[in-house]
């Protein structure tokens, strides 16, 4: 006769915990990412948006503002200016149209706008010095209608210039990424790995001559000292980052010497 033990697994309320847990995990939708260990990757998630057209084109955009304001490239939102719709949170969620409120051909950006107030905006990069060749970045898109995709790269050169009559006028003074650039990731936002602070925007890729092979399979990225700029010229909304200490010190000391 042999002798039988029971595993002891402890008190039933532990069982229930574990299972709980489990079935939250199994719950856990496409909505949020799967890397939260990147920066900001949540918000700068839920802020990336779907441009799609009439015509069947598309490409990505990035909320800047809580007054609906989108920020995209110029050739997405004039590829069909009138039929423009925004997705929000992916391809099978609120479906909304959307108003070209302003372009920038030259630095191929724009802004558009929808009626919808959003949970979370990108922080746009104030200090360009913080940003060197070397650094890691991501971006948030929508590469082929797959859905939305998390790239990781890093930064090739931070002011790329190149002589020729082959490249386009905005190339001369941009972003270059060593991470792949893909059809639907026009507008999408480039994100620092430090901070998760949008420090360009996805605009095109560089042809260096006019054989395939010589394709620099590099994209180039409007930087965010541009995309200031455009914003504020047209009174666009938006989040910044704060400035340094020293600087803020010296703003807080000149309006204590104004109030004398």
């Amino acid at each position: 006769m042999s002798n039988t033990t029971t595993a002891n697994i402890g008190p039933p309320w532990i069982f229930v915990l574990i299972m709980s847990w489990l079935i939250f995990l199994g719950s856990v939708g496409c909505d949020s990412p799967a890397r939260p260990e990147l920066p900001r990757l949540g918000q700068n998630w839920s802020a990336t948006v779907m441009i799609s057209t009439a015509s069947g084109a598309h490409g990505t955009g990035v909320f800047v503002s809580r007054n609906g304001h989108i920020l995209t490239n110029e050739h997405v939102a004039n590829e069909d200016p009138d039929n423009l719709t925004v997705a929000i949170n992916g391809s099978e969620a609120l479906i909304l149209d959307a108003t070209v409120v302003a372009t920038d051909p030259e630095h191929d950006l724009a802004i558009i706008q929808v009626k919808y107030t959003p949970r979370y905006v990108a922080v746009i990069e104030t200090d360009d010095s913080t940003f060197y060749p070397g650094d890691g970045c991501y971006s948030v898109g929508f590469p082929h209608r797959m859905g939305k995709l998390v790239s990781v790269g890093y930064v090739r050169s931070v002011c790329f210039s190149h002589s020729g009559s082959d490249i386009p006028p905005m190339a001369s003074d941009a972003l270059i990424l060593g991470q792949r650039m893909e059809p639907g990731t026009s507008g999408s936002g480039i994100f620092s790995l430090r901070y998760g602070r949008l420090v360009g925007l996805m605009s095109q890729i560089y042809w260096l001559g006019n054989h395939p092979l010589q394709l620099l399979d590099n994209p180039i990225i409007v930087p965010a000292r541009h995309i200031r700029t455009f914003l504020e010229a047209h009174q666009i909304p938006y989040h910044r980052t704060s400035p340094p200490l020293d600087e803020r010190l010296r703003g807080r000391i000149r309006q204590l010497f104004q109030r004398r």
